[in-house]
Formats: C-alpha cells, structure tokens, sequence
C-alpha cells in the first residue's frame, strides 16, 4: 500500500494506489485519463468478469467518486463519493 502524505495530490495518490493494487483486486484497466481542465482530475475505468468500476479523484478538496456497477443487470451495487480530509482519507476510501 502507498504512505500517505498531506502534501501528496489526490490524483497521484489514487493513481499510485490502483497500479499497486490493481492486479490483486482483478481488475482489467479499460480507461485512464488526466485531465488538468476545467479541474485537474483521473478518471479511470476498470472492468472485473462481473462488474464494472469508475473510479475519479480530483485534487481539489481530495476529492474521491467510486462508482460499481453489476454488469449483467446493469445495477449500482456500490458507491461512494466526496472529499477525503487528506491521503489517509483516500486510503480509508480505497480500501
């Protein structure tokens, strides 16, 4: 798991999280984009045999949406989403 740190930005953060821990979840990486416009954000898309995961971090507020949907229905079977106070936030989140 990564160390957290204050100072670390939410889309670092996250994104070093996932390619630490992606491979043991089972997840296949669909899609990942960085976008520094409007806000400076990482969506990223990931896709297990039965669902499918959107995952975004924005480093405002250390903003984190986790999103997962069953793919054979089609049905929201998690989801959380807001600010994290820092890092360990995002941690707490993630795990």
């Amino acid at each position: 798991m990564t160390e957290t740190s204050n100072l670390e930005t939410a889309r670092a953060f996250v994104s070093a999280w996932l390619l630490a821990n992606h491979e043991q979840l089972g997840l296949r990486q669909l899609k990942f984009e960085r976008l520094e416009l409007p806000a400076k954000t990482l969506s990223t898309w990931y896709q297990t045999e039965d669902l499918l995961v959107d995952i975004t971090a924005w480093d405002h507020a250390h903003c984190l949406d986790i999103l997962v949907m069953d793919q054979p229905s089609n049905e929201l079977v998690f989801s959380e989403a807001g600010s994290c106070e820092n890092t360990a936030g995002l941690l707490a989140r993630l795990n």
